[in-house]
C-alpha cells in the first residue's frame, strides 16, 4: 500500500497556506498514494480541512491527524480501513505511557502521531519514540507534523513513516512530501520490545504544560539551579 505524508509549511498568509496544502495533496494523489496523511494544522478548524479534502483533485483516502476525543487525546481513524485499525494521537498524548499500554490492548495496525513538536530537539526525540513504538505497539507508525513555527510553538518538523523499527521515509527539507510503500496487512512486531521511556526533553515539555517542575531523577534541579529539599 502506498502511503503519503504531507509535512506542511506554516506560512503567514492563510490563502497561500491553503494553496500550498492543496498542491501537496494533488502531488500525493499523483504519486499513486492510496492514503494521504496531513498533520494537525494549528489554528485551522477541522471543517476547513475537511473542505480542502473534499475539493476536486484530492484523493479519496485523506486522513487529518487532528486531536481526537476518544479516548483522551486520540481517536480511531474511520477513513483508513484499507490499512486496518488505525489510531491517531495528537499533542502531549503522544508521550503518555499509560496510553501506549492501552493501545496495546486495542491492537491497532498503525499509529498516526501528530505531537506538535515545539523545537527541533523535541522533534528528534519524538522520532525516537515513534521508532520505539513501531517495535513495541504496532508495526507501522506515521509521524505527521507541520514545520516553520517559532520556537516554543508547535510545528518543527520530524515527519516520518516507520515500519517495524525502520524509517522508510523521512522529511528532508522544510515543506516536504513523504511517500512509501508498506506491505498490508501490517504485521505486528515479533517479538515485541518493551514500551519506551519518555525522553527527558519530552518529559520536561509535559511538566511545563502541566505547570509543574520535571522530575530529573537526581539531586540537582536544573530548572532554577537550587537543590531539592
Amino acid at each position: 500500500m502506498r502511503i503519503a505524508v504531507i509535512q506542511h509549511q506554516l506560512l503567514e498568509d492563510p490563502a497561500v497556506r491553503g494553496d500550498a496544502l492543496r498542491a501537496a495533496m494533488d502531488a500525493a494523489a499523483a504519486s499513486g498514494a492510496e492514503l494521504v496523511v496531513v498533520p494537525a494544522v494549528p489554528g485551522w478548524p477541522p471543517d476547513v480541512l475537511e473542505a480542502l479534502a473534499a475539493a476536486p483533485g484530492s484523493g479519496p483516502s485523506c486522513v487529518w491527524a487532528t486531536p481526537g476525543v476518544w479516548p483522551e487525546g486520540c481517536e480511531l481513524v474511520p477513513r483508513a480501513e484499507s490499512l486496518g485499525r488505525v489510531l491517531s494521537i495528537a499533542g502531549d498524548a503522544c508521550f503518555d505511557p499509560a496510553l501506549w499500554a492501552r493501545a496495546l490492548e486495542w491492537e491497532p495496525d498503525a499509529l498516526i502521531l501528530s505531537p506538535g513538536s515545539e523545537s527541533e530537539l523535541q522533534a528528534e526525540a519524538a522520532l525516537e519514540v515513534a521508532i520505539a513504538l513501531s517495535d513495541a505497539v504496532c508495526g507501522l507508525v506515521i509521524v505527521a507534523e507541520c514545520v516553520g513555527a517559532e520556537p516554543g510553538e508547535p510545528g518543527h518538523g520530524g515527519s516520518a513513516i516507520i515500519h517495524l523499527g525502520d524509517v522508510v521515509a523521512e522529511a528532508i527539507g522544510e515543506e516536504d512530501l513523504l511517500v512509501a510503500d508498506v506491505p498490508v496487512p501490517v504485521l505486528p512486531p515479533e517479538p515485541r520490545e518493551p514500551l519506551p521511556e519518555v525522553p527527558v526533553i519530552l518529559a520536561q515539555r509535559l511538566a511545563h504544560h502541566a505547570g509543574r517542575k520535571p522530575e530529573v531523577g537526581y539531586l540537582a534541579d536544573l530548572s532554577d539551579g537550587s537543590l531539592r529539599r
